[in-house]
């Protein structure tokens, strides 16, 4: 994406609407952006973007043929059309593009091929849905820009091997999008939630994409600490993986006493508290027990995906609770 093009996007609306079209993306990229435009950072312009699903939205593009660029509010504001014929229009461009085709990767696994890029996007389309045989039954899942796939969520051996794609694509390609798995329903696009094992796999799916997320979120915050000279430290986002049954993956962070500290929300936190020995000693707790336990310690910061500041530390009685729920 060449943000240099903006000020070559038409200013003329009849000129402009021609080359516009919707993109998915993931609204954590947007937000660390925001985080390296704070305190003297090279601001970031408001870009014309539409929530869809979860952390999905929709970012309007102008597509010179060569490159992209995100299309900036101001300049939309000043063609003078409503935002809805905005949006109608961004849509009509892309039903209008050469039809992409599905071509299986797997057994009862099918990814998008296209000739003119907005693979991810083509899901928007009912044309392009209704060309899979299970159509009425289809599980999407976007991990990359570029990259949608599909099978068939009646059968569990297919819905496996679109998440271990997934988790593959996720891992290879460059732009991490999303670990989410959608379909389309009569009440419109929602999350798809499995039962047993497939549910596991399917978090593990979204904690690995998260962990892309909160990667990209921590370098922006530990380069805004940087300029600011802010003594405040940004937690890693981990991955603890089972070989042995690798949908088994679980994310924690560590806090640690005495430490000014931005944790990230994850599946289990470590506490690391300092008692005077050789060794501080370690306890490992599920999220959910330290909001329960000692969750006034943690302020809600404005980060996306979540953090929290972690002020204080539990006391005593607050300890002795955290560790008989220890993991």
């Amino acid at each position: 994406m060449n943000s240099c093009a903006i000020t070559d996007i038409p200013k003329l609306w009849t000129l402009a609407r021609a080359g516009l079209y919707p993109a998915i993306r993931s609204r954590y990229t947007t937000t660390t952006l925001a985080i390296d435009a704070r305190n003297g950072g090279t601001p970031l312009p408001p870009m014309v973007q539409r929530p869809w699903l979860d952390e999905l939205i929709l970012l309007l593009l102008y597509d010179f043929g060569q490159h992209m660029s995100y299309v900036p509010e101001a300049l939309a504001e000043s063609w003078g059309a409503p935002m809805d014929e905005i949006w109608g229009y961004a849509l009509h461009n892309l039903k209008t593009l050469p039809r992409p085709r599905w071509q299986a990767v797997g057994p009862g696994v099918f990814q998008v091929a296209s000739e003119v890029a907005y693979e991810e996007t083509f899901v928007l389309l009912d044309e392009v849905r209704s060309r899979l045989k299970c159509a009425n039954h289809a599980l999407f899942a976007l991990p990359n820009r570029g990259v949608l796939l599909a099978a068939d969520r009646r059968d569990p051996a297919a819905v496996r091997l679109l998440i271990h794609e997934a988790c593959r694509q996720l891992k290879a390609a460059p732009w991490p999008l999303s670990g989410t798995l959608i379909e389309h329903t009569r009440a419109g696009w929602q999350r798809c939630e499995l039962a047993g094992d497939l549910a596991a796999a399917a978090h593990g799916l979204e904690t690995i994409s998260l962990s892309y997320a909160y990667r990209d979120q921590k370098a922006a915050l530990d380069r805004l600490y940087e300029r600011t000279r802010t003594d405040l430290f940004v937690a890693t986002f981990a991955l603890r993986e089972d070989d042995e049954r690798p949908e088994q993956v679980r994310s924690y962070c560590v806090w640690t006493e005495g430490v000014d500290s931005l944790l990230p929300k994850t599946d289990h936190l470590i506490f690391n508290r300092d008692v005077g020995g050789l060794h501080p000693v370690q306890v490992a707790v599920p999220w959910r027990t330290v909001e329960r336990v000692c969750g006034h310690h943690l302020e809600r910061t404005s980060e996306i995906p979540p953090r929290y500041r972690a002020r204080g530390f539990p006391s005593d009685s607050e300890w002795t609770a955290v560790k008989a729920a220890q993991a």
